[in-house]
Order: structure tokens, then sequence, then C-alpha cells
């Protein structure tokens, strides 16, 4: 089934080279005991069929975003940090984008106090290989590029306006995904991962989801490590922020 997934990510490599007032709702941790907990293991039949939802029912969009070791730990090596937002962006050129934040013991966006006394949703992260043009397993090379590396901080500025860019234009999806730093930390204690492949995917009855792999040195996935799911989705539990 695997060999499937990697096949219609590469054929779609080649073919495609707020509507309500945000409010943190108490995140529901379902078995979970803590933020950091969230996320767990999923059967891999059933993430390879999400991916292929979202990949038929959403063609044209981006598929993936491949984010190097670095990038995530720096963000959970933050003070507080309890886990990862991975939040749904869009550019000014119109490229779907994953702008990563830290996430506080209430599940918001960690904050962070600069030097001149402003209080912002600390290092949001962007920069990552995207997919296309870049897919997994054999959809591009990632010639010359060291994948832990991948990744790196953007400005508040750029962030917030790329995030409303995204759900004015994409008023009825999904913004964003929370994952805890326990799930994010076992991927990557892998001596082989340096870095995390995060995939759309979609499940029978629609509902939108983010599957994440470890990746290799060549950006691959590994193989027999995770998929990982059981996100905390927003909507309808947000942050402050989202």
């Amino acid at each position: 089934m695997r060999n499937f997934i990697v096949a219609t990510m590469l054929m779609v490599s080649v073919v495609a080279c707020h509507t309500e007032q945000n409010q943190l709702k108490e995140v529901d941790l379902g078995s979970a005991l803590s933020v950091a907990q969230i996320g767990g293991r999923i059967d891999p039949e059933l993430a390879d069929q999400w991916i292929i939802n979202f990949q038929s029912s959403y063609n044209d969009e981006t598929k993936g975003a491949l984010f190097g070791r670095e990038a995530l730990l720096d963000l959970l090596d933050q003070s507080g940090s309890q886990g990862i937002w991975f939040t749904r962006a869009l550019d000014e050129q119109g490229v779907q984008k994953l702008v990563l934040f830290s996430a506080d013991a209430d599940g918001d966006f960690l904050n962070v106090k600069r030097p001149d006394g402003r209080i912002e949703s600390g290092m949001p992260m962007d920069q990552g290989q995207m997919c296309p043009p870049t897919c997994p397993n054999g959809g591009g090379r990632l010639e010359g590029i060291d994948v832990a590396k991948i990744g790196g901080v953007i400005t508040q500025e750029v962030s917030d306006l790329w995030i409303a860019s995204y759900q004015s234009t994409y008023t009825n999806r999904s913004r964003g995904f929370l994952f805890g730093k326990d799930i994010i930390l076992d991927l990557l204690s892998n001596q082989e991962a340096q870095g995390l492949w995060i995939i759309n995917g979609l499940t029978d009855q629609s509902i939108e989801k983010l599957v994440l792999y470890p990746a290799d040195e060549s950006g691959n996935i590994l193989e027999n490590v995770g998929p990982v799911d059981q996100g905390q989705l927003c909507p309808p539990n947000c942050p402050v922020s989202l």
C-alpha cells in the first residue's frame, strides 16, 4: 500500500508542479493526560487510506511538508513548550504552507516576551520542503540539502499575514493541528530520523488529518516507523491566535 501512496504523490508532483470568532476552548485530551501526550500511533493501512482520500478530494493542493529535526527540536526546547501547532498558511504567491508554533501546557501558542517588551507567539517556523514539487520516496530529489536543517524562523508579521490569507481563502477548512512533544520526540528518537514528513489526510467522514512520518537523510519516509495521528484539530479547539 505504501508503494501506491508514493506513486500517487509522484503523479501529483508531475501534474501539479475566519468564519467564526477565535477563542481557545479546552483541549480535548482524549486518553492523553496532558498536552505533551497528544498524538499516537495509527494503523499504517488506515493512514494510507486517509492520504489517498485527501489526494483524491484535493488533488491540486499541497500534499505535505518536510521539516528537519533541528527546527522541530528548537520549537520543543523553548521553555514551557509542550508540543507543536502545525498551522496552515498561504503565502503571497498563493502557495500553501505550514507554519509551526510551540504550544504551551494549555494548548495555546507559547508566548514569548521580546527584548522590546512585545509579547508574541514565539519563533514561528516555516521554510519547510513542500510536496509538490519534492515528495518522499522518489517524488523529486533533495540534492545537496541537509534534511536535518530544513526549516527556519520567520517573522510574526509574515506568519500572521499568511495564516489570515489561508483562513480567508479556505473558509471552511481545518486551520491547524496540535501534536504533543512526547510523540514527536519518540519519532525523532530513531537514529535514522533526520526530520518529519507532515502529510495531509482525510477520513472517510471527511475529517481532515495530519499524518506524521520520520524522514531519513535523503528525505524519504522511514519504513516500519510510525505513522502518527490522533492530533488535536482546530476547529473545534483552537488557540486564541488562530
